[in-house]
């Protein structure tokens, strides 16, 4: 590995950082959602176990934040940095890596797999990564709630002679508490928000 430059390594301090206080808001929220849950569906409020960990390759690490409650079936949190090196294949699809092909980097990535059917799995992730260029990148999908009660709810009814409004369908039914909620706090973790933060706290050091 050749010497990270000072810029380069305070930049990405900056962004583990926040990635950092990122997972502790995000868990601290799924937790929330765990205590408001209804009893019956669980019996106990699931709390993130933080567990740290280790590269086996090239340097670096983070903490994996995992959860089995009774809101989440199963959530994982997770944050990292690492210092590595890009195999040649690899190299030529990265910004940078083909005048360098080191890189640092810092991450946040999460899977939450909810119990009920109506409120959605979601996985994402976004990191910082450097070469010879730098940049925020990441993505997430999400997967949408079960429709089978409302498709089965238009095809049991009986036809009407009288104008009325269409049935409720997944684009037009409302979100449930929980799911905006959910929706509020992964909406900080974008590449968009994570680069804002950084600028800011760069004016701000």
């Amino acid at each position: 590995m050749t010497e990270v430059p000072a810029e380069i390594e305070e930049r990405r301090s900056r962004a583990k950082a926040w990635f950092e206080s990122l997972r502790d808001r995000i868990c601290a929220e799924l937790e929330l959602l765990e205590d408001e849950a209804p009893y019956e569906l669980y019996p106990r409020a699931g709390q993130f176990d933080l567990r740290p960990w280790t590269r086996e390759t090239g340097i670096g690490g983070g903490t994996g934040g995992f959860l089995t409650g009774r809101f989440f079936e199963k959530a994982g949190v997770h944050t990292s940095a690492a210092n590595g090196r890009f195999t040649p294949e690899m190299a030529q699809t990265m910004p940078g890596a083909d005048k360098d092909p080191n890189y640092v980097s810092a991450s946040i990535s999460l899977i939450l797999h909810p119990r009920s059917p109506r409120v959605p799995a979601v996985h994402m992730n976004t990191r910082f990564l450097s070469t010879a260029e730098s940049w925020f990148g990441g993505g997430a999908d999400l997967t949408p709630p079960s429709t089978s009660s409302a498709v089965r709810t238009r095809r049991t009814r009986p036809p009407s002679t009288q104008r009325s409004a269409p049935p409720a369908t997944p684009t037009t039914r409302r979100p449930t508490a929980s799911t905006r909620r959910v929706r509020r706090v992964l909406l900080s973790a974008t590449p968009q928000r994570a680069a804002r933060a950084l600028a800011a706290s760069s004016t701000t050091s």
